[in-house]
């Protein structure tokens, strides 16, 4: 019985093709037009889930790198500063100074570095989106007014201080960005005791972005006794990035279009 079955599908396949190409010809070009079908839908797939994640991966690891090197020279030149005077941070970081007095002094712990006269300043986003208490609209931090620029593209922005304890109040959030309100809808503040004599912003590869505090951009904050991390929900934890070599779960991608919650 198989032995006819075969006999019967050479005798329809001889004569289907007996004397001519033709069918030939129809199923290879069927067979090259599903195959061209195939690497289409590959290259669709790669180009739009695969490409962007390898691209992701790519850029974190850049970014990654680009932090410890900052983080480990900002932490150079404030050692640098706490043992060359031994009179405490505010040597250099005198409350006497204007921001960009300060910044020219600390320029001086690091190699060819500049502190332009005039700095245009650009916008940072925080590490997701939080609202603008006063207009609703998605919160940016401007950066950069008071800078130094190192050869290797890192920013220090200086934002002077009194060094001696001070009152400061910050408007508290909720956890998905939105602002604390009262009852009668005006924003929560607490206050805090600070007394840092500076706070430095580091913006790892300068103006060209992301601009994101978390991902490219996190600060110190510096007393007369020395310095420490400044961690807020603005800023993140350079510290954990640096030892576990990855960004926080709280750091999401967005744009600044629109309003906050749009």
């Amino acid at each position: 019985m198989e032995l006819y079955a075969v006999d019967v599908f050479k005798k329809i396949w001889h004569n289907i093709f007996r004397g001519s190409d033709f069918y030939m010809k129809k199923i290879f070009g069927l067979l090259i037009f599903l195959l061209i079908l195939f690497l289409a839908i590959v290259c669709y797939v790669f180009f739009q889930d695969v490409l962007p994640g390898i691209v992701v991966k790519h850029r974190n690891k850049v970014l990654i790198k680009q932090n410890k090197l900052a983080y480990n020279l900002v932490v150079e030149a404030l050692e640098k500063v706490r043992k060359d005077t031994g009179l405490g941070m505010d040597y250099v970081f005198s409350p006497e100074n204007s921001s960009i007095e300060s910044a020219k002094a600390f320029a001086k712990y690091f190699k060819k570095a500049a502190v332009p006269d005039q700095a245009e300043m650009y916008p940072v986003k925080p590490m997701y989106p939080m609202e603008n208490p006063e207009t609703g609209e998605l919160a940016v931090q401007m950066f950069g007014a008071d800078r130094i620029e190192l050869k290797n593209g890192i920013y220090l922005n200086v934002i002077q201080a009194g060094c001696v304890p001070m009152v400061t109040t910050d408007v508290l959030f909720n956890q998905d960005g939105s602002v604390k309100r009262d009852k009668d809808g005006n924003p929560i503040n607490v206050e805090h005791i600070s007394k840092r004599c500076a706070m430095i912003q580091v913006d790892v590869n300068g103006i060209k972005g992301p601009n994101q505090t978390g991902r490219d951009v996190f600060s110190f904050d510096v007393t007369r006794e020395g310095y420490a991390f400044h961690y807020s929900v603005w800023y993140g934890n350079i510290q954990e990035m640096v030892v576990q070599e990855k960004f926080s779960s709280k750091l999401k991608d967005y744009d600044l279009n629109g309003n906050f919650g749009e």
